[in-house]
């Protein structure tokens, strides 16, 4: 009998500790990270700091349409992107989260709006 009463408690304890973490650990929509990495135009890889469990996160740039990275277009905007925010702290605002995969987001780099403006540079 006593081994039964131990399971259940057992289980209640972790159920309560899953609860727990799950509530008080939100993500945040607005954050700032460091560009680590340009894929291609609209794609970019984010270092984020005071993270419990991901340092990186996989950003797609929200509403842009450029030439794709294998075009000579798509490599000079990609260029062009890279020398706009790669190394440089950046603001992030999340539009549509996800936890494996690409999050899009809209990036600001010292007050200008990148997804505006690589969007008026580099419109397909």
């Amino acid at each position: 009998m006593m081994k039964w009463f131990n399971w259940i408690v057992g289980g209640c304890l972790v159920i309560s500790v899953i609860v727990f973490i799950t509530f008080h650990y939100q993500k945040k929509t607005t954050f700032t990270a460091k560009c680590i990495k340009v894929f291609d135009c609209k794609r970019i890889i984010v270092w984020l700091d005071n993270q419990l469990f991901y340092n990186r996160m996989k950003i797609q740039l929200s509403d842009v349409q450029c030439p794709e990275r294998t075009y000579m277009m798509g490599k000079q905007a990609r260029e062009d992107l890279k020398n706009i925010i790669y190394g440089k702290i950046i603001d992030i605002e999340i539009v549509k989260s996800q936890f494996f995969g690409w999050s899009e987001a809209v990036i600001y780099c010292n007050g200008v709006c990148i997804n505006t403006l690589i969007q008026t540079r580099w419109k397909k």
